[in-house]
């Protein structure tokens, strides 16, 4: 596998795992409505994403 499939099978993964949680809060099985960690593809977004909050 090479670099660039690898980082693409980590997205795609991670956004599945993301539509599982999101499914399971709006069907009540957790107290808050919506995934609390958002997603960053860089360094800068996560930082954004932090202040921003």
């Amino acid at each position: 596998m090479n670099i660039p499939q690898y980082f693409k099978d980590i997205e795609e993964n991670t956004k599945k795992v993301y539509a599982v949680a999101e499914e399971a809060r709006a069907k009540g099985f957790d107290p808050v409505s919506k995934v609390e960690i958002p997603l960053a593809r860089s360094l800068a977004e996560k930082v954004v994403g932090l202040i921003s909050s």
